[in-house]
């Protein structure tokens, strides 16, 4: 079937099961961290009081590094450094939000344009999600479940020039 095909009607919810796998598959035993270049470089997204800023450097060596603040005002009020890694079981997310230890989140989907990392034992979230579209954004989302309710956090970003 067409990619284009597949493409419109996943986006149209009328995927069935059977073409889930052909969008965005289970990531495979040799996947690459080089496979999320596509993450690399300054990212930012501006509102009316909030602006927050990602920078991913590499792929170098097997690893992505970045960094994430947020200012309101004119104050910072969080930051974060992540980093994507090869790890022996496969590519993982490492977080750590205002300088606490790290959290992985394993990679369990990894599509050229997408990719989505879970660690069920967090508190919150659950899942750290990336996808970069055509005309260059990035779209960004944490999820998790909160008292029996899925909640979430979504940024869309442009490129900062």
């Amino acid at each position: 079937m067409p990619r284009l095909l597949i493409t419109a009607i996943a986006t149209l919810g009328l995927a069935p099961a059977a073409f889930a796998a052909d969008i965005c598959a289970l990531p495979k035993s040799d996947a690459k961290v080089a496979s999320l270049s596509w993450l690399a470089g300054d990212w930012i997204e501006t509102g009316k009081t909030r602006v927050v800023r990602e920078h991913w450097s590499g792929p170098y060596g097997g690893l992505l590094l970045g960094v994430g603040m947020t200012i309101v005002g004119d104050a910072a009020k969080s930051f974060e450094f992540f980093r994507i890694a090869q790890t022996p079981s496969g590519i993982s997310y490492f977080a750590s939000p205002n300088a606490k230890p790290a959290v992985e989140f394993k990679a369990i989907e990894l599509c050229a344009d997408k990719v989505v990392f879970e660690n069920k034992t967090n508190d919150f979230p659950h899942r750290v999600i990336y996808r970069k579209e055509a005309d260059g954004t990035l779209h960004a989302r944490i999820e998790g479940t909160i008292k029996g309710k899925l909640e979430g956090e979504d940024w869309t970003y442009k490129p900062e020039r």
